[in-house]
């Protein structure tokens, strides 16, 4: 029986955000070790773009792996806290360092993406910078990634924002305090997102106002280039659209000054759907983790004799 916190729909919103965030989990260790795998074995035959994107995709899934492993600890904590009315703030400074993590991390995820994304506008239209498309550059950008989202996100931490939030057994600021709420959610999610559609508008327009002047074969290539554009801009829409509902609750917080009961909740749930959806959709869009995943999978097309052999019409005139 439920007899703490938000009563039985936090309760269920909780689980439904346990069961998504494993599913992502379970996807990203998947993914690393089919990357590693592929890696190794066939690093020889791979070409440097193939072991740019595999690097780049490895580095989103790292970062997704990490941020639903701590946010699985919290929903985990939040069920405690529902079913026994656990107080988990003794320890308070693990507390803080761990709501800390959360920001921070979730900062690191989403600009795995941007990262991603301006390896593709400078293979694709400044392609003269060549050393920002070297394998080595973004193999250190995951350390350093991961120190800027903990510096861009340390004003929470000196500001104090960061409190423990009885009712959700976890600590992480809570959205009364607009100035630690509009940082993070500015440095986390808003300016991550515009910079992608910045990004991928520059590079869709660059190949629609210069494929009438290229031969056949960089047609091909820019071609496959605009639908690898589409289908990550179609993973920026999901960013987009399944972030409205605590955008919407965030907005009404601003109107009333009421902080909805279920408002942690509500996000976490957006946050940890969207990354299952991304953390399966990202090898359908990505050809090259789709060969590794989907390849070898898919059986051998058996093509009959007769088409092999079929004789051709004499089109020589007489």
């Amino acid at each position: 029986m439920v007899e703490y916190g938000r009563g039985l729909i936090g309760y269920i919103l909780s689980i439904i955000s346990l069961v998504h965030g494993s599913i992502a989990l379970i996807v990203c260790c998947i993914v690393l070790i089919g990357i590693a795998y592929h890696s190794y074995h066939y690093h020889r035959g791979m070409k440097r773009t193939e072991k740019v994107t595999l690097m780049l995709s490895a580095n989103i899934y790292f970062f997704i792996l990490m941020f639903m492993a701590i946010l699985i600890v919290n929903n985990t904590q939040t069920l405690i806290g529902d079913m026994y009315g656990v107080d988990f703030s003794t320890n308070r400074s693990l507390c803080i360092l761990k709501g800390y993590s959360i920001a921070s991390i979730c900062c690191a995820t989403y600009s795995s993406f941007i990262i991603q994304a301006l390896y593709r506008l400078f293979r694709i239209v400044y392609h003269n910078y060549r050393r920002v498309q070297l394998y080595w550059f973004y193999l250190i950008i995951t350390p350093i990634q991961l120190a800027a989202g903990f510096l861009f996100m340390s004003p929470v931490v000196i500001w104090h924002g960061i409190t423990y939030i009885p009712n959700d057994y976890y600590c992480y600021f809570e959205f009364t305090n607009f100035r630690a709420t509009v940082w993070s959610a500015s440095n986390a999610y808003g300016i991550p997102i515009v910079c992608l559609l910045m990004i991928y508008t520059r590079i869709t327009l660059f190949i629609r106002n210069h494929s009438a002047r290229q031969t056949n074969i960089v047609k091909q290539r820019q071609n496959r280039d605009l639908v690898a554009v589409q289908r990550i801009i179609v993973s920026v829409g999901i960013l987009l659209t399944l972030g409205l509902p605590t955008l919407i609750l965030f907005f009404i917080l601003l109107i009333t000054n009421f902080e909805q009961p279920l408002f942690h909740r509500t996000m976490w749930l957006d946050v940890e759907v969207t990354m299952a959806i991304l953390s399966v959709g990202t090898v359908w869009m990505t050809p090259q983790l789709k060969n590794i995943f989907l390849g070898r999978m898919l059986p051998n097309r058996i093509i009959p004799v007769g088409t092999l052999f079929r004789p051709q019409p004499n089109t020589t005139t007489t």
